[in-house]
């Protein structure tokens, strides 16, 4: 969560014509909304070359050296010590207020010292203690502190966000918070009603729609999961960790289909060798007619898998298949399989309406299937894994 500068004027009159300096930071501030962190350093950095002692400059700065280092995907890098920097520099000029203390929060926190991170959020709340935002950063701060050492961190960030939805209930952030931090603390139905609050409040959040899909893919609702994910993606294709999630949410109803269908096949192998009688190859009647409604539902489950993969997802297997070795090999096994199952279909068929031998193909099918679907399962399973971790 990125904090917004104080409300107030935008822009101010020098002798009948905008001051430049605010006009530059209208120009950071929009750059900002528009995720261009360069953009809004040089426009920054002319303000501050006329004004060093501009703390809202200097806090817009620690702003965008965040962004630098989001766009990089990796861990804190040169651009967050440099926040740190510019945001130090807000403190010193205005230590009376709390949106230098709320940033140095986050920046702490982003350079992996929630101590002193809990620290700066406290001060900004004691400085204005009637504001939702410094409870919120406290919140994610003391969050932060969850371990062996400090149980009742988790539920002390939980009580501060709920302090920051009752400060201001009408905004959004606030109700966010309480969804991300019951989520880590595992409080499932209070964080998936949080994040549906927060996308309410603000039908656009990507971030509500991106962590509401993330607990439903968690709880094991992968089709849920898939229409959030690519919700996100499209309402801001920069969003990298919803196409991740896009292609977590297939992998999972890839293996959901892999395993029930292998749990069919094996009750269809069950059926058909306890019904074959001895000296004969071929199962009674009662064990054919047994298996055929099995055999009927793997069909109709492999459907039904394919309908719970939303249509705004669709394109993007076409995607997933060509540069993902792993799911080219595990959703042509599951298709093989299929056309195993149905070959099996056809054999039970021809032996309970002619005196055909097709049992013996139908047992050999469904054979190949349990093995072709048995490979699918393991790669499935280790991709998922993976993707957890």
């Amino acid at each position: 969560m990125i904090a917004p500068p104080p409300s107030g004027p935008s822009t101010h009159q020098v002798g009948g014509s905008a001051d430049p300096a605010a006009l530059a930071l209208e120009r950071a501030r929009a750059a900002l909304e528009r995720s261009q962190p360069q953009e809004a350093l040089r426009a920054l950095d002319s303000v501050l070359r006329d004004d060093p002692g501009s703390s809202e400059a200097w806090c817009l700065r620690a702003l965008a050296l965040l962004q630098v280092d989001e766009d990089a995907d990796g861990p804190a890098g040169e651009a967050t010590h440099q926040a740190m920097g510019a945001v130090s520099q807000a403190v010193a000029l205005r230590p009376q207020d709390e949106w230098p203390h709320r940033l140095a929060s986050l920046v702490l926190l982003r350079l992996g010292q929630p101590q002193e991170s809990v620290r700066a959020a406290r001060r900004a709340v004691e400085l204005a203690p009637q504001q939702a935002w410094p409870r919120v950063r406290l919140a994610y701060s003391n969050s932060a502190l969850r371990g062996p050492g400090r149980p009742q961190a988790g539920r002390e960030a939980y009580h501060h966000a709920l302090e920051a939805v009752a400060l201001a209930p009408l905004d959004p952030v606030t109700h966010l918070a309480v969804a991300d931090i019951a989520r880590t603390l595992g409080w499932k139905p209070q964080s998936r009603a949080a994040y549906r609050q927060a996308l309410a409040l603000d039908p656009a959040s990507t971030t509500a729609r991106h962590n509401l899909a993330v607990l439903d893919l968690t709880s094991g609702n992968a089709e849920r999961a898939l229409s959030g994910f690519s919700a996100a993606v499209a309402a801001n294709p920069r969003l990298d960790a919803s196409r991740v999630g896009v292609e977590a949410g297939v992998w999972r109803l890839l293996l959901t289909l892999t395993q029930r269908l292998m749990l069919l096949t094996l009750a269809v192998l069950v059926v058909l060798a306890t019904t074959t009688g001895s000296g004969t190859s071929r199962p009674s009647l009662t064990g054919r007619l047994a298996v055929l409604p099995l055999l009927v539902l793997a069909g109709v489950l492999a459907w039904r898998t394919w309908g719970d993969v939303p249509l705004s997802v669709r394109p993007y297997l076409r995607t997933m298949l060509r540069r993902g070795r792993g799911l080219q090999v595990s959703s042509t096994l599951v298709v093989i399989a299929v056309v195993l199952l149905a070959v099996a279909t056809i054999g039970v068929l021809t032996t309970v309406l002619t005196t055909g031998t097709g049992a013996a193909a139908a047992a050999w099918g469904l054979i190949a299937a349990f093995l072709a679907l048995i490979v699918a399962g393991v790669a499935a399973r280790r991709t998922t894994s993976r993707r957890r971790r």
